[in-house]
């Protein structure tokens, strides 16, 4: 668990799949990227109606997990004493950790290859393909490195994570042996000790493949990071789920820590804790895509991070430290991130026989059943939204002749129309497909992006978005991102929803588009005699706007307007001026414009005092075109005073006055 977290770089694709294709030369080829998607696509978080304890596929599941085979995983990594990133003992552990997906049937192990520090690094995963929506996926993680800042050496981490991972391989193997609807994948990350850094390349290299079967949606993500030791706080040790009330998902995020946090109670034996403050841990990398919760032993930020485990990053963090209450209780936590996950990805059930995805089972499905049966290529090509799997109602994992009888059962105790005989396609147990969170309506911003989620009791076989009643091409999960958003884009979304015997519409949505500033008409530069009056002006669209006129980029006080006036420019009303508008949707900044000061006249007339009966000559410079003077006394004009120059032959006492001359040339007027 680090102290501090880092940004990874995001490799170049050159370097990827060099990385992947030295990746070969060290054991099972990494499996090759697949093509990137042409934008981000993110589903929803499943918030599944929970069953209550008992005897459902999940509890099987659960009951299946073994704390011996939990306890010994965490003994061989924490053997190694050390899995700090820069020493060789790491990939023994990357390797381990392949090996031991392997030995539980994943034939999808791959070595997850990135740069750190110029040296090559692995996270490792494998994934549990689902049979009904193969290309959606949950994440289940935990670091497979350790560090001791004292000595690298010397850092064996147990609970730190060999616990977390220890409890992955666990969900792994008792999930091999079964079904999910939705693929999981189960991931280890390296380098977290050192930044999130192995987590955080995964995020930036795999972010944008989602959708296909080779990189899934991500539906969610759950960590497991220190789960031993909860010498805390409070009499009674509890697990702490934990969110992050700040990030881009947390509303959702919030859902799916509880929804974790609450199968404690049906397959644990202590209590469990939901927290807001998730952090320094690889759910981090992951909670501006998809919703992200921590499983763990404390608090990570309010109780790991202020000394509640002592044995943190520390030499004694061993497998003989922990106490068999220790143990159980870190097998409390596997038990309930177990129990969620097979609920949250339906474990156990399989679709029952609508081979041609119609949402009826009838005979209708016999001859695609045939056809699967057959020719798969055909029927893949034939039936693109369907999947072979319907088929295997025997549940061996393929679709073959053994299947043939549980079909035509299933034909004949659904009849000619499920819907009307209640037949159900999914086992005994999961109860009916209802929809318990409906899409909320939104106002945003153009350019931003809004997600509009339906959440059901459990994963539909089939999703269908729609705008004003009218299908949206692809919008066929249980998320909709609309965005960048446009105007276009405001209208009313509601989703279909089924299965093989009921058809749901949810309510309706609706999504209004505020516009963000936009610049129609910007301030011009302008040439502006000196004396005369500056007029900037600039026009914009957008709702409850509001401006701030600069110069010289600093914001000139009060001119708050869309027009900007100075009455009579001087010298220093010189410069470059812009103007800032903006609401709550954004911020424009219009073009420059340069304001330039013209003056005509060069050198001004001397005042002076002289004795009577003495001489008076004022001159005044100037520049410019078809130059015209006409000088003034008190402000009157002097008949006959045309010229650059104005002489009085003998000063008298009624010559007393002021002065001045008026310039005019093809473009200003100015007083000296």
């Amino acid at each position: 668990m680090p102290q501090v977290v880092s940004q990874s770089t995001r490799q170049s694709s050159a370097d990827f799949v060099a990385l992947h294709r030295f990746n070969g030369l060290l054991g099972p080829p990494v499996r090759p990227r697949a093509a990137r998607l042409s934008a981000l696509a993110f589903v929803a978080l499943i918030a599944a109606t929970a069953p209550a304890r008992g005897d459902g596929p999940a509890d099987f599941i659960v009951n299946e997990l073994e704390i011996d085979r939990f306890k010994e995983t965490i003994r061989e990594l924490a053997a190694l004493e050390t899995r700090h990133w820069a020493q060789p003992e790491n990939f023994i552990a990357v390797k381990f950790i392949a090996d031991k997906l392997r030995s539980f049937g994943y034939d999808n192990v791959v070595l997850d290859a990135y740069m750190y520090q110029s040296i090559i690094q692995f996270n490792v995963y494998a994934t549990k393909v689902g049979t009904v929506r193969p290309t959606e996926m949950y994440i289940l993680g935990a670091h497979l490195d350790s560090i001791n800042f004292s000595n690298f050496r010397d850092a064996p981490g147990a609970d730190d994570d060999a616990a977390g991972v220890a409890s992955v391989l666990e969900t792994a193997r008792v999930l091999a042996r079964t079904t999910t609807e939705v693929s999981v994948r189960f991931a280890l990350w390296n380098n977290e000790e050192t930044g999130l850094n192995g987590s955080a390349a995964y995020v930036a290299n795999h972010r944008d493949l989602q959708g296909t079967l080779e990189e899934p949606l991500w539906i969610g993500m759950i960590q497991q990071d220190m789960i031993l030791y909860d010498h805390g706080p409070g009499p009674i040790p509890d697990a702490d789920v934990e969110y992050n009330r700040d990030h881009v998902f947390h509303g959702e995020a919030m859902h799916l820590a509880q929804f974790v946090a609450d199968a404690m109670q049906r397959y644990g034996d202590m209590p469990a804790e939901v927290g807001d403050r998730m952090d320094n841990t690889d759910s981090r990398s992951f909670w501006n895509d998809t919703p992200a919760v921590s499983a763990r032993e404390n608090q990570r930020i309010a109780e790991i991070g202020q000394g509640s485990n002592p044995h943190w990053h520390q030499s004694t963090d061993r497998f003989d430290t922990y106490s068999e209450a220790d143990y159980e209780f870190g097998f409390n936590i596997v038990k309930m991130v177990t129990g969620a996950v097979a609920e949250l990805s339906g474990a156990g059930c399989r679709p029952c026989g609508d081979m041609n995805c119609d949402g009826r089972i009838d005979a209708g499905d016999i001859d695609p059943f045939f056809l699967a049966l057959a020719d798969p290529p055909a029927y893949s090509a034939a039936f693109a939204n369907c999947r072979a799997a319907n088929g295997d109602l025997d549940h061996d994992g393929r679709l073959a002749g053994g299947d043939i009888e549980p079909f035509f059962r299933c034909i004949v105790l659904s009849g000619p129309d499920c819907n009307a005989n209640g037949a159900s396609d999914f086992c005994d147990g999961i109860g009916p497909l209802e929809i318990v969170g409906q899409p909320a309506g939104a106002t945003a911003c153009e350019d931003r992006t809004v997600r509009l989620a339906v959440r059901t009791t459990r994963p539909a076989l089939r999703y269908q978005w729609r705008k004003d009643g009218v299908e949206i091409s692809g919008a066929v999960h249980s998320v909709l991102i609309v965005g960048p958003l446009t105007p276009a884009d405001a209208g009313d979304y509601d989703v279909l929803v089924g299965d093989a015997c009921v058809d749901l519409t949810s309510e309706s949505a609706t999504l209004t588009v505020r516009p963000a500033p936009a610049i129609n008409t910007h301030p011009r530069s302008q040439t502006v005699c000196l004396g005369a009056p500056l007029v900037l002006s600039v026009d914009a669209s957008g709702l409850a706007l509001t401006y701030q006129w600069r110069k010289d980029r600093r914001d000139i006080p009060g001119a708050t307007n869309p027009t900007y006036t100075v009455p009579a420019v001087s010298q220093s009303d010189a410069g470059v001026y812009d103007v800032v508008v903006a609401n709550s949707c954004g911020t424009v900044r219009s073009d420059p414009a340069s304001v330039t000061i013209r003056t005509t006249i060069l050198t001004h007339p001397a005042g002076q005092t002289v004795c009577e009966n003495d001489p008076v000559f004022f001159t005044v410079g100037a520049s410019g075109a078809s130059l015209t003077y006409q000088w003034r006394k008190d402000a009157v004009n002097i008949s006959g005073a045309t010229q650059n120059f104005f002489v009085i032959a003998a000063a008298a006492l009624s010559h007393a006055g002021i002065y001045d001359v008026v310039v005019t040339s093809a473009q200003c007027v100015q007083t000296s």
